[in-house]
């Protein structure tokens, strides 16, 4: 399974149901079972085409092995309709079967299957009549053109997987026929592909399929949830515990001792974590957390709890073969000597003995622990608060005021795959140019080698970036690409020579973490938590861990110390505001931190979801920022200065991504970073989701953008299309004039669940002429639209004129949380005081509008401190 995957249904579920259900099969439809695996198994298959063998797998697999019946041989209601017979996704190209109930009173889809060729790599681009997506995004693409469909199957005659619409592409249920002569697999394949199971007996009753997939989802969050409250818990149990028994020394401030017990009880369950996550994946021998923590009495001298432990840190640091455990040092498990000079009680460790309980391989993936860590980030902020004595509220603690806000994974494998495969796209197609004779038509294999050797080694040295790199989740898509792409360019090598490859030369993982991949951030524990996300992804068994203390690095990504001033006064103020910044500045000299990187001029992607920091938090950083940077507005937010740093960053053929907030496109504090963008760069693509709900619990208005220096986005020209081109021209010396469009694509709120998002914006997607985008307000509106706009400006009355003053923008509360109430928290406070009827008054926000009427929403209210109506 790629790496990327994840298991789509639990695995302690699955086997529950398995026994609940457990499927049946004759010697018939085992005997077809069995010569489909031997086919894949001994490369039979491999040589055949798609449409000789699509009859026979519709006809022997999905009929008589699975139960899907076709029209021919029914009593009228069929459950499968191959591709000729497709009326629901008519004017499109249609999927090669969709699985159903079917007939002349009814026309229901729940899945669309996709084959392709024997062998066909389900992952990788498809030409252009496939709209350059992948079998996967593809088969995605029918799924959401066909109301109903909950599932998506993609088969390739070797394996198959099954997908389900809600969870998106990054899940799926993989099998390989040739691994079905299994007993057991073939259970699994028969029960979760099988006709009664997957359709259910009622169209109108979830089936036993559906049930487990629901049964999963609520296990995830119920797990997720309960592991992220025990983990709080359990820090701040340790930490206490830790503290008490740890006195401050006498040179040393009691507050100052605090911060560094918190940081050791940190870095404590860390080690415990790793070491529990490689318990259960099979890295380490099983429970040796648990034999470590029990107290070892023989003899004369009783070892405690904590000496076991310490001596177990030392063996993941070392390694102790005796013991079957490898040496995992890579900065994680370093020798730290203050740490095991603390004096911990047997007692205290009680909560990591309940830590191994827990199942690292089955409930708790990476990517769950990865929100899990975004949130301990806050927590960490709440006991600082404490030390310091300062009012905690963790509503507002450090989500809030350093703007973290945990990226889904639907969100970093689109912009991942924008900007990291777009840019290695355009560098192919580039390749391919070098080595073409100038005769059309297909290439030797001699030229084909020589291509993807080139390509190899421009993968090797593709530097990406993430400037605010929080608990590491765009880092970890980004890990996840480049490991599906090494492997595809390997395959593809191995193919055209009949070795094995080049993979086996260098240590893939190693050459990744330290050749490709860098991220910085403010705050040490997210550098920390990326380190160890990474880790989590990477840890191997007889290898060490990658050390990650050169490229992901603690520091200030907006602020460096200033150059020699060269005597002008604008130099001498940039200087004078850096002196002026409190002590705890972090500067960070990019230069020097990545020497590498800029001797090949620049990074070749950054990406990332910059702090959502309100301008009113930035206070001191406001007179560095205004001499600093040229996109500077007194009151723009902090995300606006990533976007000017990022593009300094870059490499001069490099590409930029963010999802930041929308608000930028028209507020007057964007005005000199639209300015910027008109200058310097030019913006290829938007996806702009408006009001979609794409951060929990936060109302952001995000949208995404891939740009580009204005002298590489010119060298892409013709169509505006690098990132889908496949016939992109070598650069010339000169600039050819810049790109005249750019993809925008806006997201409704009722489709910001949409699964695939590639597929989306390849269907929706709609081109804006660059220079329609200057300093001012940016419409996102398609041409037509835009045309009828200024029709109406042209032809209509402006509203101030109409109602004789000025519109107000609306209600600025400055702090939501007290202003803005529910209809029960109105009820509360009336009910205490019935004075309070007269100053809380209706409210409505945008979400709440359609077209030229305002309702007031039932759960917003607004708390006035006057009478006087806020109307």
């Amino acid at each position: 399974m790629p790496d990327y995957l994840k298991p789509l249904f639990n695995r302690r579920l699955l086997a529950d149901a398995l026994r609940e259900l457990p499927p049946t099969l004759d010697e018939t439809r085992r005997a077809i079972a069995l010569g489909w695996a031997t086919g894949a198994a001994n490369g039979t298959l491999l040589g055949q085409k798609e449409k000789p063998l699509q009859g026979q797998f519709l006809s022997e697999v999905m009929d008589r092995l699975l139960g899907f019946r076709q029209l021919v041989g029914s009593d009228g209601t069929h459950h499968m309709e191959p591709e000729t017979s497709s009326k629901t996704v008519k004017g499109y190209r249609p999927p090669d079967a969709r699985l159903g109930w079917f007939g002349s009173a009814v026309d229901l889809t729940r899945a669309v299957l996709e084959l392709k060729a024997p062998g066909a790599d389900l992952d990788t681009k498809q030409g252009a009549g496939y709209g350059k997506l992948t079998p996967v995004e593809q088969a995605f693409g029918y799924a959401a053109k066909v109301d109903g469909c909950r599932w998506v199957i993609v088969c390739n005659f070797i394996e198959l997987r099954l997908y389900r619409t809600d969870r998106g592409q990054g899940y799926c249920q993989r099998f390989w026929f040739a691994d079905l002569v299994d007993p057991e697999r073939l259970d699994v394949f028969l029960f979760l592909l099988g006709r009664e199971t997957l359709l259910g007996a009622d169209p109108a009753a979830p089936s036993p399929v559906e049930r487990l997939a629901s049964h999963t989802h609520v296990a995830e969050e119920r797990i997720t949830k309960a592991f992220y409250v025990f983990y709080r818990d359990l820090r701040l149990d340790l930490f206490y515990r830790l503290r008490a028994d740890n006195p401050a020394p006498l040179s040393e401030s009691a507050e100052s001792h605090a911060v560094q017990l918190l940081e050791q009880a940190q870095k404590l369950l860390d080690r415990c974590l790793f070491i529990c996550f490689c318990e259960d994946i099979g890295l380490l021998p099983a429970k040796v957390l648990n034999s470590a923590l029990t107290v070892k009495t023989e003899g004369f001298v009783s070892v405690s709890r904590w000496q076991q432990l310490c001596g177990l840190f030392d063996a993941m640091d070392k390694g102790l073969p005796a013991m079957q455990i490898n040496a995992y040092n890579g900065g994680l498990f370093d020798k730290d000597a203050a740490l095991d000079a603390l004096v911990v009680a047997d007692a205290a460790l009680d909560g990591i003995r309940a830590l191994s309980d827990y199942d690292f391989e089955t409930d708790l993936n990476v990517n769950i622990l990865g929100h899990i860590f975004e949130q301990s980030i806050t927590d960490l902020e709440s006991i600082r608060a404490e030390i310091r004595g300062e009012a905690d509220d963790r509503q507002r603690s450090r989500r809030k005021r350093d703007g973290i806000f945990y990226t889904p994974d639907l969100i970093t494998r689109f912009m991942v795959a924008r900007t990291i495969g777009g840019w290695l796209a355009e560098h192919h197609a580039q390749i391919e140019a070098r080595h073409r004779t100038g005769k059309p038509g297909p290439l030797s294999n001699e030229t084909r080698l020589k291509i993807w050797v080139d390509h190899l080694e421009v993968l090797r040295r593709i530097k990406v970036l993430d400037p605010a790199c929080g608990s590491g989740a765009f880092l970890v898509a980004a890990f996840e690409y480049l490991i599906g792409e090494y492997e595809r360019v390997n395959r593809t090598i191995a193919e055209l020579t009949g070795a094995p490859g080049q993979l086996g030369l260098f240590d893939l993982d190693r050459q990744i973490l330290q050749d490709n991949l860098f991220g910085v951030d403010l705050n040490p524990e997210s550098v920390e938590i990326t380190k160890l996300s990474l880790w989590l992804k990477t840890a191997r068994r007889d290898k060490p861990l990658n050390n990650l203390d050169a490229n992901i690095r603690c520091g200030n990504s907006l602020v460096e110390p200033p150059d020699a001033p060269a005597g002008t006064p604008a130099d001498q103020a940039l200087v004078d505001a850096f002196a002026a910044l409190p002590p705890d500045r972090r500067a960070f000299d990019w230069r020097a931190a990545f020497p590498a990187v800029f001797a090949q001029g620049g990074f070749d992607v950054v990406i990332g979801n910059p702090p959502y920091v309100r301008q009113e938090a930035l206070g001191p950083l406001k007179p560095y920022l205004a001499r600093r940077y040229a996109s500077y507005h007194g009151v723009a937010d902090l995300y606006v200065y990533f976007y000017e740093r990022g593009l300094e960053l870059l490499a001069p053929r490099g590409t930029l991504s963010y999802i930041v907030t929308n608000k930028w496109l028209r507020a007057g504090y964007g005005e000199p970073l639209r300015r910027l963008f008109s200058e310097r760069a030019v913006l290829e693509e938007i996806l702009d989701f408006g009001h979609a709900p794409i951060f929990e619990d936060a109302d952001t208005f995000p949208c995404i953008i891939v740009v580009r220096p204005r002298s590489a986005a010119s060298d892409n020209c013709a169509d505006n299309g690098a990132h889908d081109s496949a016939d992109v021209a070598p650069p010339t010396a000169a600039d050819p004039p810049e790109p005249p469009m750019v993809s925008v694509c806006p997201v409704p709120r009722d489709r910001s669940t949409e699964l695939s998002l590639q597929h989306y914006f390849h269907e929706h997607a709609y081109p804006v002429p660059w220079s329609r985008y200057g300093a001012g307000p940016w419409s996102l509106e398609s041409p037509e639209v835009e045309t009828l706009m200024e029709r109406l400006r042209e032809r209509g009355v402006p509203l101030a004129d109409f109602v004789g003053c000025k519109p107000m923008y609306g209600i600025k509360t400055g702090f939501n949380e007290a202003f803005l109430i529910d209809e029960a928290t109105r009820a509360d406070l009336i009910g205490a005081d019935p004075a309070c009827a007269e100053i809380i008054k209706p409210a409505t926000k945008p979400a709440s509008c359609s077209t030229g009427c305002a309702t007031n929403s039932p759960s917003r209210n607004r708390a006035n401190s006057s009478k006087t109506s806020p109307d």
